[in-house]
């Protein structure tokens, strides 16, 4: 993970998510308009794909 100097200095950050259904049971693709970030992960921590991949 690296922080964007230019949205850091607009307090705004790049998220890339995968898949914001995976494990949502009962909502439909298509159905989901808005995303909410209710928690920043530290940057010190490892987020690499291989270790946080949620698909089956």
């Amino acid at each position: 993970m690296s922080v964007s100097p230019p949205l850091a200095a607009k307090n705004q950050a790049l998220c890339m998510v995968s898949d914001v259904y995976h494990g949502l049971e009962g909502v439909q693709r298509g159905e989901v308009a808005y995303l909410r970030v209710l928690t920043m992960i530290k940057q010190e921590q490892d987020m690499t794909p291989h270790r946080h991949c949620c698909h089956p």
